[in-house]
Order: structure tokens, then C-alpha cells, then sequence
């Protein structure tokens, strides 16, 4: 039975091209390297070309439009995931949250 995963992001930097975020994460099946609490520290750190952010965060990784400026401490690989899954699932948050409303959300979280 998995014990699931957490992450947030904050953001960090915003102007007319480019937001930047500083997010972190847990693998709570992982308790050798994860620590309770490392979720609070931002030590990891995204960048999003704003003008051509879309649904497809792969293809935005593969092409530059996202960049995963580093990974947070507790970064992980999963199957057909791209990057680091904490980072991926939290992009997939803020592309959901901008399709609604039209802007990059503050922060973004998520529990699974």
C-alpha cells in the first residue's frame, strides 16, 4: 500500500513573460530520504514562459516553455512522468487553476 506523496509551490517571481516558483515535496513511501516537514522548504524552483504555457507539460519541458531550474531535495522519477514528479503534479495544479481563471495561481498544492 503506497503512503502517497505531498508538494506545494509558491510563487516567487512574476512579470509579462515569465513566473517563477520555488516548490517542495515528500514521497511518504520513501522514509529513509524523505523528513516530515521537508514539504514546508522551498528548495526547489520552476520557471514558466507564460505566453505558450499549455495542457501539455511534457511537451512544454521538452521544448523549454517549462523549466525545472532545480529539483527540490525530495525529487523523484515515476513511470511516464517526465521530470521530477512532485514538480509535474504541481504544474499540472497551476495549468488547471490558470485554464480556470486566466492567471498563475499564489501557490499550488496537492496530496495524493
Amino acid at each position: 500500500m503506497s503512503l502517497g506523496y505531498t508538494g506545494m509551490c509558491k510563487k516567487v517571481a512574476e512579470d509579462e513573460c515569465l513566473v517563477i516558483y520555488s516548490y517542495a515535496g515528500e514521497n511518504w513511501n520513501d522514509g529513509v530520504k524523505s523528513k516530515s516537514g521537508d514539504c514546508q522548504l522551498q528548495d526547489g524552483m520552476f520557471t514558466i514562459h507564460k505566453d505558450d504555457f499549455c495542457e501539455d507539460i511534457e511537451r512544454c519541458i521538452q521544448i523549454g516553455i517549462i523549466k525545472i531550474d532545480r529539483e527540490c531535495k525530495n525529487a523523484f522519477c515515476k513511470s511516464g512522468v517526465p521530470c521530477d514528479y512532485i514538480a509535474w503534479r504541481l504544474l499540472r495544479r497551476l495549468y488547471i487553476a490558470y485554464e480556470q481563471n486566466g492567471l498563475f495561481s499564489e501557490t499550488a498544492t496537492f496530496i495524493q
